[in-house]
């Protein structure tokens, strides 16, 4: 029988460092609301990117300190991303295009 979809739901007060041990961890991860988890950065989007790219689903509202960095390592390694929410982040043309050139 196929392994369980791994789903995170929400988190409280996570940290970059807390995340990238999830993303090392997981692999097969599918799912991920990191709404409002505001001392996330890139480096944290940027490792679940690499690390995870069965990734279906990342919510992202309220990450503040995200730059277009992590649009494009998102559009760049998550082949299967089917649903991205982000809100709050200043974004650039850069990421934006990044993720409307691959999905």
């Amino acid at each position: 029988s196929a392994p369980p979809n791994p789903i995170i739901q929400q988190f409280t007060s996570v940290t970059n460092e807390g995340m990238i041990m999830v993303a090392r961890q997981c692999p097969l991860l599918r799912y991920i609301n990191l709404n409002h988890q505001e001392r996330l950065t890139d480096t944290a989007i940027i490792q679940i990117s690499l690390h995870c790219p069965d990734l279906r689903s990342i919510c992202m509202f309220g990450l503040e300190e995200l730059t277009d960095a992590s649009l494009v390592h998102i559009a760049q390694h998550c082949p299967r991303l089917q649903q991205l929410q982000i809100s709050g982040a200043q974004f650039e043309d850069v990421g934006a295009a990044a993720i409307m050139e691959n999905y």
